[in-house]
C-alpha cells in the first residue's frame, strides 16, 4: 500500500494475507429483503478465485442475456471466498434449473425472485473474516491496544492499493495522460480504461488530502471530503487540492467526472479477533467503499501474497 500517514503511528508488527482464498472471506450485507416476486432472479453466489464481472458474464451467457441484464451490488476480490447476490432479468420465466448452471469456482446457494435489478452500491457494507499468517509481533499487549483503538476511534478512510493497480500501474497511466492534449486523451481511452485510470487518479488526490487531515489530527470529526471532479452544484466550491496536485484535479474536471463526498473516518462494526501462535484472525463489518487492507495497514506491515504473485509474473 502507498505509505500514507498512519493515524496511530508505525505498525506494531507484520504478517501475510491471502496465502489461500479461504484466508480472505467477504460477505455482502444488505438492508433490504428480496420481495419474492418479480422478473429479476436473485442468485446468492459463493465464489472462490473468480472475478465478479467474469461471473456476471458467465450468467449472461448461460441465460442468453445482454451483459447489463445481469447485475450485482459490488465487485469483490478475486483472490478470496466471497458471497453476494447477483440479479438476472428473466421476464416470463417461472422456474430455473440451478443444476444446469455450471461455473468454475461458483456455488449457487439460494434463489429468490425480486421486483427490480440490483444496482451498484445497493448493499450497506461487507463482512470480512481475515486470517493473518506469519504474524510477527514483539508485544502482544501493544497489538491488542492498537486493535482496541480501531474499535473505538476507527481509521482514516484511505482508498486501498487495489484502486491503483499492480505496482500503481493504473495511477501511472493516468498521470501520463495529464500531459497529453485533452482531445488526444479522450481518443486514447475507451470507457473502461477511462473509468479505471480516472478512478485511480481521483482516489490518489483524495488520499493526499486526507493525509493532511491525519497529520493535523482532525480526521475523526465524522466529516466528509470531496472526491475530486466537477461539483454537483456549481455554487459549491471544492476545497483546493494542494499545489503539486492541481494539474491532476484540472484534468479530472476536463474529463467531465463529477465529484462526490467520502467520509474521512470509518469505525468498524462487530470487530472481533483471535490470537494463536503465528496467526491473527480478524472479523469486522465495513460500509460500502471502505477497504479492509486500509484497516490492516493501521495495525501491521502486511505482505499480500496475491499481489506479490502477480508482480512476479
Amino acid at each position: 500500500m502507498m505509505d500514507y500517514v498512519k493515524a496511530y503511528g508505525a505498525p506494531v508488527g507484520s504478517g501475510r494475507i491471502k496465502c489461500c482464498p479461504e484466508d480472505f472471506r467477504v460477505t455482502e450485507l444488505y438492508d433490504f429483503e428480496p420481495s419474492g416476486n418479480g422478473e429479476h432472479l436473485l442468485l446468492w453466489i459463493e465464489k472462490t478465485g473468480a472475478n465478479t464481472g467474469w461471473v456476471g458474464n458467465q450468467l449472461a451467457a448461460h441465460f442468453k442475456l445482454r451483459h447489463f441484464d445481469v447485475s450485482y451490488c459490488g465487485k469483490k476480490d478475486r483472490h478470496a471466498v466471497t458471497g453476494q447476490w447477483f440479479s438476472c432479468w428473466l421476464p416470463g420465466v417461472k422456474e430455473v434449473d440451478l443444476a444446469s448452471i455450471q461455473i468454475e469456482g461458483v456455488t449457487i446457494q439460494k434463489q429468490v425472485w425480486h421486483h427490480r435489478k440490483l444496482r451498484r452500491g445497493d448493499h450497506r457494507g461487507n463482512r470480512f473474516v481475515i486470517e493473518v499468517r506469519n504474524l510477527a509481533v514483539k508485544d502482544i499487549a501493544q497489538l491488542e491496544e492498537r486493535l482496541l483503538l480501531l474499535c473505538g476511534s476507527g481509521f482514516p478512510n484511505y482508498f486501498g492499493p487495489q484502486r491503483f493497480g499492480i505496482n500503481n500501474q493504473n495511477l501511472d497511466k493516468a498521470l501520463e495522460l495529464i500531459s497529453d492534449d485533452e482531445m488526444q486523451s479522450r481518443r486514447k481511452l475507451d470507457r473502461k480504461q477511462k473509468d479505471i485510470y480516472l478512478s485511480a487518479l481521483r482516489s490518489w488526490l483524495f488520499n493526499q488530502l486526507l493525509a493532511t487531515h491525519v497529520q493535523r489530527a482532525d480526521w475523526k470529526d465524522n466529516g466528509e471530503l470531496w472526491v475530486y471532479g466537477l461539483a454537483p452544484h456549481r455554487d459549491i466550491n471544492i476545497p483546493a487540492v494542494t499545489e503539486p496536485y492541481q494539474a491532476a484535479a484540472a484534468f479530472i474536471e476536463k474529463m467531465g467526472i463529477k465529484a462526490h463526498n467520502r467520509a474521512k473516518c470509518v469505525v468498524p462494526e462487530q470487530m472481533e479477533w483471535q490470537l494463536a501462535e503465528g496467526q491473527l484472525t480478524l472479523s469486522f463489518d465495513l460500509p460500502v467503499g471502505a477497504y479492509a487492507t486500509t484497516l490492516l495497514a493501521e495495525i501491521l506491515e502486511i505482505e499480500d501474497d496475491q499481489m506479490k504473485a502477480v508482480e512476479l509474473h
